[in-house]
């Protein structure tokens, strides 16, 4: 349970009526939890690193599972505005569906997947998850890097008897960086197996480096005659546990035919310093820094605007949106992208 806030902190006698001392409302769990984190923060830090085993794990297999990231509460509270996200969307009548296309559907029975990209644009709750201090402890350890970058963020949700099924393949392929930092951390907000559609991996597979495109298009897959589905190792995980892979890893997940949704968050992570290969799958927010500093962020004044330049991806000096941090979109549309102002490829990040 969120620790219980003393009324008398918070509140005081003003004449006969008894008012905020400032303005508070309520306390979400991860504020709540914040005033006992602020007061033990090295503790708290120390006890979510890596251990050595987990470190090696990443290191050896190319992914691994973090415990105790985010307390019972924070978890609560994610699954509340998760499911209040997808339902506003729908209510406004947005598109979510997701399926993988490609080559690969033909083979596949008619299912699907929802998706909403940008998720800390719809909710703070999801910000604070991303900015966990908790999760960049481990982060740290498990890159080697102290300056962390956001590069996207996505809520995934398989339905009930008919989540659609991924194809194994790598990451790299759909956003390809210089120094090949990136990675992947996939929060479970319920218990996940190869029933309602889990990832599978194919361990140590991070250490091949790029391998052939299969795919077409904006559609990116593995030879599925050497590393499919099937043939992956499940990663079954409990709700709250957090997977942790970088983007060289072939991976994919089942077909969810059990009779409940499967839901996740996803962040994909670099380490700030590394640029895109090409300027693609460009998002909203990308470059906000998550850890540490961007060393390269320019702070000339006449570059302050996202619209001052073109669009490169880059994380250096320059007025283009992507230096500044974010892909070049029209701001004032919901605090996001419009599909008319960034890069064809871009459009799959909304």
């Amino acid at each position: 349970l969120a620790p219980r806030v003393e009324r008398e902190v918070l509140w005081e006698t003003r004449g006969q009526r008894l008012r905020p001392r400032r303005n508070f409302y309520s306390l979400s769990a991860f504020q709540s939890s914040a005033l006992v984190l602020r007061s033990s923060r090295q503790c708290v830090l120390s006890s979510t690193m890596c251990s050595n085993a987990e470190l090696e794990q990443y290191q050896e297999e190319g992914y691994v599972l973090l415990n105790d990231v985010y307390t019972p509460d924070e978890l609560l509270e994610c699954q509340r505005e998760y499911d209040a996200m997808f339902e506003r969307a729908q209510q406004r009548g947005n598109n979510l569906e997701a399926t993988w296309k490609g080559d690969y559907a033909s083979k596949t029975e008619t299912s699907s997947v929802l998706s909403i990209h940008n998720v800390q644009f719809h909710s703070a709750t999801f910000m604070r998850m991303l900015m966990s201090d908790r999760l960049g402890a481990a982060l740290e350890m498990l890159m080697g890097a102290k300056n962390i970058q956001l590069h996207h963020t996505k809520a995934h949700v398989k339905p009930a008897r008919r989540g659609s099924p991924f194809p194994t393949h790598q990451d790299y392929q759909y956003f390809p960086h210089e120094n090949h930092s990136m990675i992947a951390v996939m929060v479970h907000l319920e218990d996940a197996d190869v029933q309602n559609g889990c990832m599978c991996v194919y361990p140590q597979s991070h250490k091949l480096g790029p391998l052939p495109d299969h795919g077409e298009g904006k559609y990116h897959f593995c030879d599925q005659s050497e590393y499919p589905v099937d043939k992956a190792t499940p990663v079954s995980a409990k709700a709250g546990q957090v997977l942790v892979f970088p983007y060289f890893l072939v991976h994919g997940s089942y077909a969810n035919t059990s009779d409940t949704p499967r839901r996740m968050i996803l962040f994909q992570l670099r380490e700030a310093g590394d640029d895109p290969s090409s300027a693609v799958h460009l998002s909203p927010g990308m470059g906000l820094m998550i850890r540490g500093i961007n060393p390269a962020m320019d702070a000339e004044i006449s570059k302050r605007h996202v619209n001052d330049g073109t669009t490169d991806g880059k994380n250096g000096t320059g007025g283009d949106a992507e230096k500044q941090g974010g892909a070049t979109v029209d701001t004032e549309r919901q605090g996001g992208a419009t599909e008319d102002t960034i890069e064809p490829e871009a459009k799959r990040a909304m």
